[in-house]
Protein backbone atom coordinates (compact mmCIF):
# COMPACT_ATOMS: atom_id res chain seq x y z
CA UNK A 1 0.00 0.00 0.00
CA UNK A 2 1.33 3.43 -0.97
CA UNK A 3 1.14 6.37 1.41
CA UNK A 4 1.34 10.05 0.53
CA UNK A 5 2.89 12.38 3.11
CA UNK A 6 3.10 16.14 2.99
CA UNK A 7 5.72 17.97 5.02
CA UNK A 8 5.48 21.70 5.69
CA UNK A 9 8.57 23.68 6.59
CA UNK A 10 8.18 27.27 7.75
CA UNK A 11 9.87 29.92 9.80
CA UNK A 12 8.21 30.50 13.14
CA UNK A 13 5.68 33.30 13.02
CA UNK A 14 6.11 36.18 15.43
CA UNK A 15 3.52 35.82 18.19
CA UNK A 16 1.61 38.93 17.10
CA UNK A 17 0.76 37.17 13.80
CA UNK A 18 -0.78 34.15 15.49
CA UNK A 19 -4.36 34.95 16.33
CA UNK A 20 -6.93 32.72 17.94
CA UNK A 21 -8.28 31.59 14.54
CA UNK A 22 -4.88 30.26 13.48
CA UNK A 23 -4.28 28.66 16.85
CA UNK A 24 -7.68 27.00 16.66
CA UNK A 25 -7.01 25.64 13.16
CA UNK A 26 -3.35 24.75 13.43
CA UNK A 27 -2.52 24.62 17.16
CA UNK A 28 -0.23 26.83 19.16
CA UNK A 29 3.07 27.63 17.46
CA UNK A 30 5.08 26.16 20.34
CA UNK A 31 3.34 22.80 19.73
CA UNK A 32 4.44 22.60 16.10
CA UNK A 33 6.92 20.13 14.75
CA UNK A 34 7.78 22.11 11.65
CA UNK A 35 8.52 19.02 9.57
CA UNK A 36 5.08 17.51 10.18
CA UNK A 37 2.65 20.20 11.24
CA UNK A 38 0.77 20.66 14.48
CA UNK A 39 0.94 17.96 17.10
CA UNK A 40 -2.53 16.44 17.22
CA UNK A 41 -4.08 13.07 16.67
CA UNK A 42 -6.83 14.24 14.32
CA UNK A 43 -6.54 12.49 10.99
CA UNK A 44 -9.37 14.59 9.60
CA UNK A 45 -8.17 15.48 6.12
CA UNK A 46 -11.73 16.37 5.10
CA UNK A 47 -11.40 20.08 5.92
CA UNK A 48 -9.81 21.31 2.71
CA UNK A 49 -10.11 24.92 3.85
CA UNK A 50 -7.70 24.49 6.74
CA UNK A 51 -4.48 24.43 4.74
CA UNK A 52 -2.06 27.27 4.19
CA UNK A 53 -0.95 28.03 0.68
CA UNK A 54 2.81 28.17 0.19
CA UNK A 55 4.11 31.43 1.58
CA UNK A 56 0.85 32.69 3.09
CA UNK A 57 -0.98 32.72 6.39
CA UNK A 58 -4.54 33.90 6.62
CA UNK A 59 -5.56 35.98 9.62
CA UNK A 60 -8.96 37.71 9.69
CA UNK A 61 -8.94 38.11 5.88
CA UNK A 62 -5.40 39.50 5.92
CA UNK A 63 -2.45 37.74 4.30
CA UNK A 64 0.98 37.72 5.90
CA UNK A 65 4.01 36.69 3.88
CA UNK A 66 5.90 33.71 5.31
CA UNK A 67 8.92 31.75 4.34
CA UNK A 68 7.35 28.33 3.88
CA UNK A 69 7.44 25.32 1.59
CA UNK A 70 5.40 22.17 1.27
CA UNK A 71 6.92 18.91 0.01
CA UNK A 72 4.77 15.90 -0.85
CA UNK A 73 6.40 12.48 -0.99
CA UNK A 74 5.12 9.01 -1.74
CA UNK A 75 6.06 6.05 0.43
CA UNK A 76 5.74 2.75 -1.42
CA UNK A 77 5.09 -0.76 -0.20
CA UNK A 78 8.50 -2.34 -0.55
CA UNK A 79 11.04 -4.20 1.52
CA UNK A 80 13.65 -1.64 0.53
CA UNK A 81 14.95 0.74 3.18
CA UNK A 82 14.59 3.59 0.67
CA UNK A 83 10.83 3.22 0.25
CA UNK A 84 9.77 5.31 3.25
CA UNK A 85 10.73 8.49 5.10
CA UNK A 86 13.08 7.76 7.96
CA UNK A 87 12.89 9.84 11.14
CA UNK A 88 16.50 10.87 10.50
CA UNK A 89 15.51 12.21 7.08
CA UNK A 90 12.83 14.36 8.72
CA UNK A 91 15.36 15.78 11.17
CA UNK A 92 17.92 16.40 8.42
CA UNK A 93 15.28 18.04 6.20
CA UNK A 94 14.31 20.38 9.03
CA UNK A 95 17.98 21.23 9.62
CA UNK A 96 18.44 21.92 5.89
CA UNK A 97 15.38 24.18 5.96
CA UNK A 98 16.64 26.23 8.90
CA UNK A 99 20.15 26.52 7.41
CA UNK A 100 19.01 26.92 3.80
CA UNK A 101 21.10 30.05 3.22
CA UNK A 102 24.27 27.98 3.66
CA UNK A 103 23.37 26.06 0.49
CA UNK A 104 23.08 29.07 -1.83
CA UNK A 105 25.25 28.54 -4.90
CA UNK A 106 26.39 25.09 -3.72
CA UNK A 107 26.23 21.76 -5.56
CA UNK A 108 24.35 19.26 -3.39
CA UNK A 109 24.59 15.47 -3.69
CA UNK A 110 22.30 13.26 -1.61
CA UNK A 111 23.61 9.69 -1.62
CA UNK A 112 21.08 6.98 -0.77
CA UNK A 113 18.26 9.49 -1.10
CA UNK A 114 15.42 6.97 -0.87
CA UNK A 115 12.30 9.14 -0.83
CA UNK A 116 14.57 12.21 -1.06
CA UNK A 117 13.05 14.54 1.53
CA UNK A 118 16.25 16.39 2.59
CA UNK A 119 17.33 16.95 -1.02
CA UNK A 120 13.86 18.12 -2.02
CA UNK A 121 13.90 20.63 0.83
CA UNK A 122 17.34 21.88 -0.24
CA UNK A 123 16.20 22.27 -3.85
CA UNK A 124 12.97 23.99 -2.89
CA UNK A 125 14.08 26.35 -0.17
CA UNK A 126 17.27 27.99 -1.25
CA UNK A 127 19.23 28.79 -4.33
CA UNK A 128 21.63 25.86 -4.70
CA UNK A 129 23.53 25.65 -7.99
CA UNK A 130 22.32 22.07 -8.39
CA UNK A 131 20.84 19.17 -6.45
CA UNK A 132 21.41 15.54 -7.43
CA UNK A 133 19.54 12.77 -5.59
CA UNK A 134 20.97 9.26 -5.95
CA UNK A 135 20.10 5.75 -4.86
CA UNK A 136 21.11 2.24 -5.82
CA UNK A 137 19.90 0.82 -9.14
CA UNK A 138 19.43 -2.49 -7.28
CA UNK A 139 16.04 -1.18 -6.14
CA UNK A 140 14.35 0.18 -9.29
CA UNK A 141 11.08 0.79 -7.42
CA UNK A 142 12.86 3.27 -5.13
CA UNK A 143 14.33 5.19 -8.09
CA UNK A 144 11.00 5.16 -9.91
CA UNK A 145 9.27 6.51 -6.80
CA UNK A 146 11.95 9.19 -6.38
CA UNK A 147 11.46 10.32 -9.99
CA UNK A 148 7.68 10.49 -9.48
CA UNK A 149 8.18 12.50 -6.29
CA UNK A 150 10.41 14.94 -8.15
CA UNK A 151 7.78 15.28 -10.88
CA UNK A 152 4.98 15.88 -8.38
CA UNK A 153 7.01 18.66 -6.71
CA UNK A 154 8.21 20.11 -10.02
CA UNK A 155 6.76 23.54 -9.33
CA UNK A 156 9.19 23.99 -6.42
CA UNK A 157 12.12 21.65 -6.93
CA UNK A 158 15.06 22.09 -9.23
CA UNK A 159 16.88 18.79 -8.93
CA UNK A 160 17.76 15.58 -10.75
CA UNK A 161 17.63 11.90 -9.83
CA UNK A 162 20.04 9.12 -10.84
Amino acid sequence: MNTTKTFVFMDKLPDEHIDSDLEEKFGAAEDWDFARGPENDDDDDDDAGSTLEQGEASSNNETTSLNAISITVQEVASESFGAFVWAGAEVLAELVWHRRHQFEGKHILEIGAGVGLPGLVAASSGAPASVLLTDTPAHPLVLQNLRQTLASNHNQCRCQCR
